[in-house]
């Protein structure tokens, strides 16, 4: 009797145990690449709106210089009256 619960207990382990063990390990790889790619995904996306809030900084210098630009035009038209007089 020893010997059959033995037998039994040895196809029992070997049918579910040594499969769920195989599952398990899968599934803890996968999360462990589903979190690495997470972390990649979230640093890039932190770089991105680095780079967008640079642009936008960018783009408003950009603004003032050309506001500038046209006030230096003005005074230069001015000037350049006031000389053919």
């Amino acid at each position: 009797m020893t010997d059959t619960a033995w037998k039994v207990l040895t196809v029992v382990i070997g049918t579910i145990l040594v499969p769920t063990f195989g599952w398990v390990w899968n599934t803890n790889t996968q999360l462990n690449t589903l979190r690495t790619e997470y972390d990649i995904t979230k640093s890039n996306v932190e770089r991105m709106s680095e780079n967008s809030t640079d642009i936008k900084i960018i783009q408003n210098d950009i603004k003032h210089m050309d506001q500038k630009i046209d006030d230096l035009m003005v005074i230069v038209v001015k000037m350049s009256k006031k000389d053919e007089k």
